[in-house]
C-alpha cells in the first residue's frame, strides 16, 4: 500500500478516519501499516469489541498484536475496510465519528464480506487529532442493524 503521509493524516477528523482505514487494509502478501497505525493513536487508546456473547476491551499494542498473528499464521492473507457512510460530530477539541464499515478479508482460499460500524472518538491536542478509542460492533444475521 503507499506510504501515507502522517501530517496530512492527522490535520482533520475526516483525514485520520480516512487514514485508519486505509492504514488497516492490505492486500494479500502484505502488511498493514503498523507504523501509521501506533501513529494516529493516543497512548493508552483503546478498542472495544462490542459483542452480544462478550465484550472485549484491548489497548492497540494487544490489537496490533492479534491482528500480526492472524496474518503471520496464515488465518488472514487479506483484509480491506472502507467507510460507506459516516455522520460527524464536533465539540471544540472533541470528535465523535459514527461510521458505517464494509469490510472484505481473505481467510484461507475463501473471501469473506461484513459489515458493521465504528464508533470513533477523537480528540485534538497540540495541533492534531489522536484516535482515543474505537468501539465497533459487527452486523450480524441475527440483528441486521444497517439498513440498506
Amino acid at each position: 500500500m503507499d506510504e501515507l503521509d502522517t501530517t496530512a493524516a492527522i490535520d482533520s477528523v475526516e483525514a485520520i478516519v480516512d487514514s485508519f482505514y486505509q492504514a488497516i487494509s492490505f492486500r494479500t502478501g502484505e502488511q498493514p501499516d503498523w507504523t501509521q497505525l501506533r501513529e494516529l493513536f493516543t497512548p493508552g487508546a483503546q478498542h472495544i469489541y462490542a459483542r452480544s456473547e462478550s465484550t472485549r476491551l484491548i489497548d492497540l499494542e494487544t490489537f496490533t498484536t492479534r491482528f500480526r498473528e492472524q496474518i503471520e499464521t496464515g488465518e488472514l492473507n487479506g483484509f480491506s475496510e472502507i467507510d460507506a457512510a459516516r455522520q460527524t460530530e464536533l465539540f471544540g477539541d472533541v470528535a465523535h465519528v459514527f461510521s458505517i464499515y464494509e469490510t472484505r478479508f481473505a481467510t484461507g482460499d475463501s473471501m469473506n464480506s461484513a459489515r458493521g460500524v465504528n464508533s470513533i472518538q477523537l480528540l485534538k491536542d497540540e495541533g492534531r487529532w489522536w484516535i482515543v478509542t474505537i468501539l465497533w460492533n459487527d452486523e450480524s444475521q441475527d440483528d441486521p442493524t444497517l439498513a440498506d
